[in-house]
């Protein structure tokens, strides 16, 4: 066994065939920052980023990878650095998070995530609502492994449910703060953040079967609340909460553009997750699959259909715990189908928004106050 300590707090240990979260400088990929912001932007702003802190990077980001001005990390962590002299510690912890997008694989992005982290210990310090950031060892394939998580709890945490939260390969479980303050009050859950498997603190390699990391995990956080568990996850986060749903690990689910089937079968360049290189993730699921450097896409794409439902088995007769599907019907990533087939299966509800995006985003508040009422009604 050997541990290995990177930056605040970010401690890592080798054991089994657990994965390990190292630092390559030559890991790039081509990514266009014109690109991410027509991307990303929306997700930007509902996050909490003012227009005019977003208008600024646009105009001064000329290269994702550059150590310097005009590069992403440089330009998103000055901004960064701004609001922190402003003891602005939430909105600086969210900068630094956008300056380390997309994930954690070289230097300069580890700097940033030991920031982020950094400003956002002061700031929750000082929030009118606890917040905690905790780890639990949990049992995988014979080993344990180190699960990070950060809590918000409820008023009256004991007769609260628990909710899980967590975003995509790119959003990790700092990411979701803002997110996460929000849904306490509205739902009146303790609210925990977690990265997926493969991303962020993870030191695991994404995998299907994580799951058992999954069930393991919630067993041990269930008993902070009244028992009842829930999931609300975006992205390849959704394809968790959806599976922990239909195996009824979970009490309930959301999963927003979530991969479910279809997604992981696609090999066209026009329709699949991989193939699509002004996405950037070819590189992105590489470091999540724990690959040294950019994998080929029949690798890639080898890895991905184990995720399938139907190649797992799971597509047969579905009696799933209550879960909702949603997504934009115009998702670059994840195909309509990946909602539309589960339409009329006994506790599922679907939704596809028009014009919507990935996730949903740009049409998310639309349908938010029902998710947030929906689970409010399955979780108590």
């Amino acid at each position: 066994m050997r541990t290995i300590v990177l930056g605040l707090c970010m401690v890592f240990v080798v054991t089994g065939t657990n994965a390990q979260l190292r630092i390559n400088d030559a890991f790039t990929f081509p990514l266009n920052p014109s690109d991410v912001f027509t991307d990303r932007s929306g997700q930007f702003i509902s996050s909490g980023v003012p227009a005019t802190t977003l208008a600024k990077a646009k105009s001064s980001i000329k290269d994702m990878w550059t150590n310097g001005a005009g590069g992403w990390i440089y330009e998103w962590s000055e901004l960064a650095k701004e609001a922190e002299n402003k003891n602005d510690y939430l909105q600086a912890s969210l900068l630094y998070g956008i300056a380390k997008y997309p994930c954690l694989i070289n230097r300069s992005q580890r700097e940033a995530f030991d920031k982020q982290l950094h400003v956002y210990m002061k700031a929750i310090k000082d929030l009118p609502y606890k917040t905690e950031r905790k780890v639990v060892m949990v049992d995988y394939k014979g080993i344990t492994t180190p699960v990070v998580y950060h809590i918000i709890y409820a008023a009256q945490p004991t007769q609260a449910p628990v909710l899980l939260l967590s975003g995509g390969v790119d959003t990790y479980k700092i990411d979701m703060h803002g997110r996460a303050a929000a849904l306490v009050p509205a739902i009146g859950a303790n609210v925990v953040m977690i990265d997926m498997p493969g991303t962020g603190e993870s030191q695991v390699a994404l995998s299907p079967d994580d799951i058992e990391l999954y069930k393991n995990f919630i067993a041990q956080v269930r008993p902070i609340g009244n028992g009842k568990v829930g999931y609300l996850g975006f992205s390849f986060g959704g394809y968790w909460a959806a599976r922990l749903a239909m195996l009824r690990i979970v009490d309930a689910a959301v999963a927003a553009g979530a991969p479910l089937n279809d997604a992981f079968l696609n090999e066209r360049r026009s329709d699949g997750m991989v193939l699509q290189p002004q996405l950037g993730m070819r590189g992105v699921l590489s470091y999540a699959f724990k690959y040294d450097g950019i994998a080929p896409d029949s690798t890639l794409l080898r890895e991905l259909k184990r995720f399938s439902l139907t190649r797992l088995g799971e597509m047969n007769d579905i009696k799933t715990n209550p879960l909702i599907l949603v997504n934009g019907d115009d998702d670059p990533y994840i195909p309509k189908s990946d909602v539309t087939r589960f339409e009329g299966i006994s506790n599922i509800e679907t939704r596809l928004l028009p014009g919507g995006g990935h996730c949903g985003a740009k049409k998310l508040g639309e349908v938010m106050p029902w998710i947030v009422g929906w689970l409010k009604e399955k979780l108590n």
